[in-house]
């Protein structure tokens, strides 16, 4: 069950590592998405003339994205991990309202398949409108 994931990150860290492998990438997917040259290329039978492609630095807000990312997913686990221990600890200040939100959520939840769908369309429609509002 973990070769998989195991096995595609370990593929990725060393094509990370290998000189001019990322560049190469990046331009065999710029010429891919160049359509005008592919398509004067294969309708005319001319050669492709590509536009220059700029390469991605890595820099060090890249790599402040990346710890905080890995902090998140270890935090999630924790919280996942210990959540037992957390919830004794907590006072009930705090748990009192989360419960009550939860038990909400479930009363709205009632296990009916008009229910499934309805959240389903709930959830892309609200994916959708924030697409739309800040794709724009």
């Amino acid at each position: 069950m973990l070769i998989v994931p195991a096995v595609l990150l370990l593929a990725a860290v060393v094509i990370a590592l290998i000189p001019g492998a990322v560049p190469g990438i990046e331009t065999a997917a710029a010429h891919l998405a160049d359509h005008a040259a592919y398509a004067r290329w294969v309708l005319r039978d001319a050669a492709p003339h590509y536009a220059p492609v700029e390469h991605s630095h890595v820099e060090g807000f890249d790599y402040l994205y990346g710890a905080g990312s890995i902090l998140g997913a270890l935090a999630i686990a924790a919280l996942t991990l210990f959540a037992p221990t957390l919830h004794r600890r907590l006072p009930q200040a705090i748990i009192g309202p989360l419960r009550t939100g939860l038990a909400g959520l479930r009363e709205l939840h009632s296990g009916h398949i008009g229910d499934y769908i309805a959240w389903w369309t709930a959830g892309a429609a609200a994916l959708g409108g924030a697409s739309l509002i800040l794709l724009r």
